[in-house]
Order: C-alpha cells, then structure tokens, then sequence
C-alpha cells in the first residue's frame, strides 16, 4: 500500500521504469540504427502515452488529498465549536465532526473517519477542547495498476482548538431560557466600563433596554438578540446567537460541616445582629465562637441609619491580607438600610438556608458602604455568594437601592436568583465588580468597572472564543 506523500510520486515513477528496461537496455537502444522510425515510435508511444497517464493520475492524488485535507479540517473546527457549548459532550462533539465532513465531500461508503476530544496523538492531547480528526480515502488505480499490484489511500489530520480572544463580561446573567435576563429599564443610566454584558439566554429579548434608560457598555454577547437600544464603545454592534457562555464560578459551593451539611454548621450567633451589638463595648457578637474559620449568624444582621460599622476591625488596623473574615448567613438575612455607614474589607458574605427559607442581602443607600471580597482563602475574590441549592423566587433575590455612595469591589454570584440595582449605585472608579446571577435587573443609575487583574480569587468571564487549527 501506498500513501500519498511528497514522495509517493517518485516511488511510482521509479517502480515504473524499472518494469519495462534496464538502463544498460535503454542505451541500447537509443543507439540501434537498423529499425525505422515507425517502429520506434510504436515502441516508444505506448511508454509515453502510459507516463502521461501515470502523470495525471499522480495529480489526481495530490487534488484529492487536498480536498480531503480540507474535509478534516472544517471537521475539527466544526468539533471544537461544539466543545465549546455549555452542554456539549464527548458525544456531542464526536456527531458535530461528522455532520460537518458530510457536508464537505465525506463519503460514508468509502471513507473512514475516526475523530478524538481530546486528541488521541500529538502534543495536545491534554487540551480537553481540542478536537482530532483522521480521515482516509482508498483510491482506485487507472494507469498505475498495469504496472504493479498495490494500493493507494490517501489521508488527511487535522486539530483544532479553542482560545479566549480577550473580551470579558463583569456582567453575566445565567439563565438560559429568560426575557430579559439582563434588563435596563425606567431612567437608569448604567455604565460598564472596560467590560461586556453578557447573557446565556436564548431568548429574542435576553439583553432588553426599555424605557428611557441607557446602557453604555464595551460591547453585549447573548446567546440570544437584543431588544432596545445601546450604546457601544468598543464595537458596532453587539454578538448575538453565540455558544452559550461558560460560568467561572460554577463549581464554588457552600462550606460544610464534618459530614458534608452546610446547613448543620454551628451558629456562633442566634439572634439578630444590630449595629449597636457590635458596636458595644467588649462585643463579641462577630466572633468565630467555635473556631471553624467561620462567622455563622442564624439570626440575621440589621444596621439601621446613623450607625456606623466596622465588619472587619481586625483587618482595617492591621492591613494584613491574613486577617480576613467570612460570614455565613443562616436563612435569616443581611440588611443594610438607608442612612448608615459600614465597612468590610477583606470580607465575603456567604448565605444559605433550607427552603422555603434563604439568607439574602439587600443594601440601602443614604450612607456610605465601603465592601471587598476576601484577599486570601476558600473565598479569595468573593463579596457575596448564595448557596447555589437555594430555592429561585422573587423573595430570595438580592438587592442594591437608593442613591448611596456605594464601593462594591470582589464577586456578587448568586447563581439561582436575581440581582437588583435600583437607584445611583457606584463602584469605584478603579474598582473591580463582577455581577453574575439567574437574572440582572437594573431600574437606577449604576457605574460599573472591571480592574480586576491581579485580584485574588477573580476569574474572567469570557465572551468570546477563536477556533483555530493548531495541528
């Protein structure tokens, strides 16, 4: 068998001439006089004829082997496209690579394809969105058959594989299926700057401006259209009908008692925190009673207006990123009204619950609030998370109002409910803020960036993939 190459050609052409005459008997008869000039060309037309014939065969391969080139290669684009999809399987991808070469002069009949993700061969079978495609073709011989029995198959490799192009999203709502997953609606001026708004919906309304509300963003990636208009700094217009957009933060979970149960972690407070309970003298209200590395309240905490509170002294005396402190809320929810004055930095707010009961924030404006994630632990880089198992209803969201002077720095990943902006809420001008939640809605002003390289803990939502061949 032979397989087309650069050097399959030769190899034909040397077997060929060494079938029909030895040099020594070529000589010869280049130089016989005695025949006549017809005999010659008889003897030499066929030979000819047959080199010619070879020669165009030969050609034949090498069109073929392109063409079959680029039925593999469109195949393994096709199949790292489809890895990147928020569902797609081994399986899935393996069919994306067939429907693909079918439609590019794949031959069920005659062909064999084998297709790997990730590749089987080569230096990238760790890359699990890598996908490999072999393809082989037998050829029937013409010319080349009359002059020795063998066979000819010609093949084809390609890979290809996914990369980030560099857009992220600080705003990502998760839903898949919602109307308006991402809304702006009333007067709201919302302002993302050095970011994307991205939905996973598939809706025809998934990103929808109403009102006379602005939204002035980098750009909008939806997996489905956009209703309304927007303003665009850094496109033309926004990407619309693309792969569902992966989730960053889709395996962080609750912590858990000994026997896996975040609910059964200890409460180191029962009752409702006020603002004048950790303020007292000697208070011990915010401490980590039984030493699990967490703050557990059960009852709730209520700062009410006037008050002024520190949730992390220990960290804004000592600056030592070690110093950190993360607080669980336990159905009962954390509320900040109107009017009042908090810190917490170097903090993460975590709730939970068990239905139909779930632990929740809701922040007031009116007053100062100065929030950042975590610098260091299990909950680098997250300000709030809800337990990914709580119950989705309108009274589990989390919400940010009135017109506060408000720094949000770090994570809010509420992945089964909605987030709320409804009235003049600004993160820093340096601040680094991402949103992701089953829905986003915004009916205030809201001034949002996304300067969050080198901050522990934060991962990127990317929004957009380049497939290329990389083998």
């Amino acid at each position: 068998m032979i397989t087309v190459n650069r050097y399959g050609y030769r190899q034909m052409v040397s077997r060929y001439f060494k079938s029909l005459f030895s040099i020594d008997e070529l000589m010869r008869f280049s130089s016989a006089r005695r025949g006549s000039v017809t005999i010659a060309l008889a003897l030499v037309l066929p030979i000819l004829v047959m080199f010619i014939g070879l020669g165009v065969e030969v050609s034949m391969w090498f069109q073929l082997k392109r063409d079959i080139q680029t039925t593999a290669d469109s195949a393994a684009i096709a199949g790292a496209y489809e890895a990147i999809e928020l569902d797609a399987t081994t399986s899935t991808v393996l069919s994306k690579t067939v429907s693909a070469a079918t439609a590019n002069q794949y031959d069920v009949s005659t062909d064999t394809l084998v297709a790997d993700n990730p590749p089987a061969t080569g230096p990238n079978t760790s890359e699990t969105d890598a996908v490999e495609v072999n393809i082989s073709r037998p050829v029937n011989l013409l010319f080349a058959s009359m002059i020795e029995d063998f066979s000819v198959v010609i093949s084809a490799r390609a890979v290809a594989n996914s990369a980030a192009s560099g857009e992220e999203a600080c705003a990502l709502a998760l839903d898949t299926t919602a109307s308006g997953a991402v809304s702006v609606s009333g007067s709201a001026v919302v302002t993302m700057n050095g970011c994307e708004v991205a939905t996973r919906s598939t809706d025809s309304r998934s990103i929808n401006i109403n009102g006379g509300a602005d939204l002035n963003v980098d750009c909008v990636a939806t997996s489905g259209d956009i209703n309304g208009s927007i303003n665009y700094t850094e496109c033309s217009e926004g990407k619309i009908n693309l792969p569902v957009i992966a989730d960053p933060y889709v395996d962080l979970s609750m912590p858990v008692d000994e026997y896996g149960n975040p609910e059964a972690l200890p409460c180191d407070e029962d009752d409702n925190i006020s603002g004048a309970d950790i303020n007292a003298t000697d208070s011990t209200v915010l401490d980590d009673d039984d030493g699990d590395g967490y703050v557990v309240i059960c009852g709730g905490m209520t700062i009410n207006a006037g008050e002024t509170i520190d949730l992390n002294p220990a960290y804004t005396s000592s600056g030592d990123s070690s110093d950190t402190v993360t607080y669980i809320f336990k159905e009962d929810s954390l509320m900040i009204n109107g009017g009042s004055n908090v810190t917490g930095l170097n903090t993460s707010f975590l709730f939970t619950g068990v239905t139909p009961e779930w632990a929740k924030a809701s922040v007031a404006g009116g007053g100062s609030i100065n929030l950042s994630a975590s610098l260091e632990g299990d909950y680098a880089g997250i300000l709030f998370f809800q337990d990914p198992d709580s119950a989705s209803s309108p009274t589990n969201g989390f919400s940010f109002t009135g017109d506060s002077d408000t720094e949000l720095t770090g994570v809010i990943y509420i992945p089964n409910n909605t987030v709320s902006f409804s009235g003049g809420n600004d993160a820093d001008d340096d601040g680094c803020l991402q949103l992701i939640a089953k829905k986003l809605s915004f009916t205030g002003n809201a001034d949002i960036d996304n300067k969050c390289e080198g901050f522990a803990g934060i991962k990127p939502v990317q929004t957009s993939y380049q497939v290329s061949l990389i083998e």
